[in-house]
């Protein structure tokens, strides 16, 4: 059974493998980018010039979920198939939802406060891996 915690508003972050039940309270946008390599020669005047890369690159997100302390955790260096899950719209059969492997690069303990209302949360940090090693390169799925 994978990890499937829902958000108050029906978005929902999966870990595979994982049979835990804690609520997700803030799952970020992640960014997909390519970069743009510096082509500038020594005989260039005006402005520097740059080309489009091949490679695109995902960068390492945080999720912060509602702390229990007795479900199981995503395990550090461990690699999961994530998948983010966008709530779905009136009228479609399917969800639109990004997935890929990532690999758990941070997990925090519980934060405390002395606030009587202070939710105790605790975080996991992801970086998608490209497709390393078998693993899916971060990609999304449309709406249906």
């Amino acid at each position: 059974m994978a990890f499937v915690p829902d958000t108050q508003q029906g978005a929902t972050v999966a870990f595979s493998g994982l049979s835990m039940d804690i609520a997700a309270t803030e799952i970020p946008a992640v960014d997909q980018k390519i970069p743009m390599i510096d082509a500038t020669v020594l005989g260039t005047t005006g402005q520097r010039i740059y080309v489009v890369g091949d490679l695109s690159d995902t960068d390492e997100f945080t999720v912060v979920f509602q702390n229990d302390g007795t479900s199981n955790k995503p395990t550090l260096g461990t690699t999961y198939t994530v998948t983010l899950t966008a709530p779905m719209a009136s009228g479609d059969s399917s969800a639109e939802y990004w997935a890929g492997t990532c690999v758990v690069t941070g997990i925090a303990s519980p934060q405390f406060s002395t606030g009587a209302n202070a939710l105790q949360t605790v975080s996991v940090t992801c970086k998608p891996d490209g497709g390393f090693n078998g693993g899916t390169a971060w990609s999304r799925t449309v709406a249906s």
